[in-house]
Parts: structure tokens; C-alpha cells; sequence
């Protein structure tokens, strides 16, 4: 079973939604945790994606920066992980998206609307 790593905010919940309706995944889920202290999240989140298969990152049009989406993105690449990039938000804001071009190009998918990469994630089971 391949594990995905869930990169993206947390303030809307999309992970939980993900892990219940996508099957046949192992899920690692940032938003699982309970740290506050910025090293100690820091180091949880890149040894998950580490121990990862793929890496489901969601930048939603609500994300108010995305920055610590695009750092496990590039981390991901580097370590030559599969990924699914949804990019919501240069949709909705040219300015957010012009800055995303290195995270498109390491990408191995990329869609705009979640449901597009849920649909491509299951393609992989």
C-alpha cells in the first residue's frame, strides 16, 4: 500500500475528507499532530515525507501563503517523490501564481481543482 503525505493548510479540514473518502492509501496527515513548537513540526513533517510515496499537496484559493506548502514540495523533489500539485490559487490570484512556477515544474501532476487530483490519486491505487 502506498503511503501520501497531505501538504497543504489546515484550517478547512480537506485532509480528514481525503483519508475518509480516498481508499487503498496510507495517509500521513500534518494536521494530525498536536505540536506547537515549530522544530519539533518542522521535523515531523519532513520525516513523513520522507517515509512517503507521494506527496498530495493542496493549495487552496483560501491559503493565505502556501509557503510551507512549497518548501515539502521542493523537499519532496529533491528526495524524488511522486507529485500532485493543486493549485487553486493562481487561478484566483496571477500575482501568488507567477511565484509558483518552480513548484508546478517539479511536479509530476498538476490540476486545479482538488477534486481533479483526488480523481488522479485514485487513478494510482
Amino acid at each position: 500500500m502506498k503511503t501520501v503525505y497531505l501538504s497543504g493548510g489546515h484550517r478547512s479540514g480537506w485532509q480528514k475528507s481525503v483519508i475518509d473518502n480516498v481508499h487503498g492509501f496510507h495517509f500521513k496527515d500534518p494536521s494530525s499532530h498536536d505540536f506547537k513548537d515549530p522544530k519539533l513540526y518542522t521535523t515531523w513533517d519532513l520525516e513523513a515525507i520522507r517515509e512517503s510515496d507521494i506527496l498530495f499537496a493542496y493549495f487552496e484559493s483560501s491559503n493565505p501563503s502556501g509557503y510551507g506548502l512549497t518548501l515539502e514540495i521542493g523537499y519532496a523533489a529533491a528526495l524524488g517523490k511522486q507529485i500532485i500539485f493543486v493549485d487553486e490559487k493562481s487561478k484566483y490570484s496571477p500575482d501568488t501564481g507567477r511565484y509558483l512556477h518552480l513548484a508546478r515544474e517539479v511536479s509530476d501532476k498538476v490540476f486545479e481543482s482538488i477534486d481533479e487530483g483526488l480523481k488522479f490519486l485514485e487513478y494510482l491505487r
